[in-house]
């Protein structure tokens, strides 16, 4: 007897494979979160201490934070950050 090649079989077993592997990957949450908040000026200036916010920023995001929000106090911007626990 002679092997077939049957396409239907070939595509359904795809689509099944896909959608166990989807609903799989999306079945993991991320429950637990830590927060950072970091504060600095848009610009270094020689009399601020602290880096600029983009280099606080770069640095942070290789570690795998990822910002939440951003807002201005008193001419001082801060921005806050969160990472998953499992991250690390």
């Amino acid at each position: 007897m002679k092997n077939k090649f049957d396409i239907k079989s070939l595509v359904l077993g795809g689509l099944l494979s896909a959608v166990i592997m989807f609903s799989v990957a999306g079945t993991t949450e991320k429950s637990a979160w830590d927060y950072k908040i970091i504060s600095g000026q848009v610009r270094h200036l020689s009399a601020d201490p602290d880096p600029a916010l983009g280099e606080q920023l770069d640095k942070l995001a290789a570690d795998g934070w990822e910002v939440v929000s951003a807002a201005n106090d008193g001419g001082r911007p801060f921005v806050i950050l969160r990472r998953a626990k499992w991250n690390r």
